[in-house]
């Protein structure tokens, strides 16, 4: 207190000095990592021994979310290509309104040219071909 150093910075670095009896520091016991501080440190240092087992099981549910979803009766969209025409929903506007795909972008994303000659970048979900 009397150097005027935030005391939380000092207590961080206190649960992450390692004990000499438990060979382990505060935050490793309690949390099963370090705990993230300051001073440089790699990313196995941050990674506990279970991370790997829980982005696997995450990955796992995300499967399994998206299969329930996809078998709710969704259908895949055909993709849209450059001079194709669609109906797409202006930023900030209800009405749908006539364009012209110009690029096709990542992430199914498009850049459409409207009437005036102007373009706005629009998700998939903000476009529809035209039959």
């Amino acid at each position: 207190m009397e150097s005027n150093a935030d005391p939380f910075l000092a207590l961080l670095d206190w649960r992450n000095t390692p004990s000499e009896s438990l060979k382990q520091s505060p935050a490793q016991v309690f949390f099963g990592c370090v705990t993230r501080t300051r001073l440089p440190s790699t990313q196995q240092q941050l990674c506990t021994p279970t991370s790997q087992d829980i982005q696997r099981h995450l990955a796992k549910a995300k499967e399994k979310q998206a299969k329930v979803y996809d078998d709710r009766g969704t259908k895949p969209r055909p993709p849209l290509k450059v001079g194709d025409t669609v109906r797409f929903l202006p930023e900030g506007e209800g009405e749908w309104r006539k364009g012209e795909i110009q690029k096709v972008r990542p992430h199914r994303s498009y850049e459409v040219m409207q009437g005036d000659g102007t373009t706005c970048r629009r998700t998939s979900r903000h476009v529809n071909r035209l039959w």
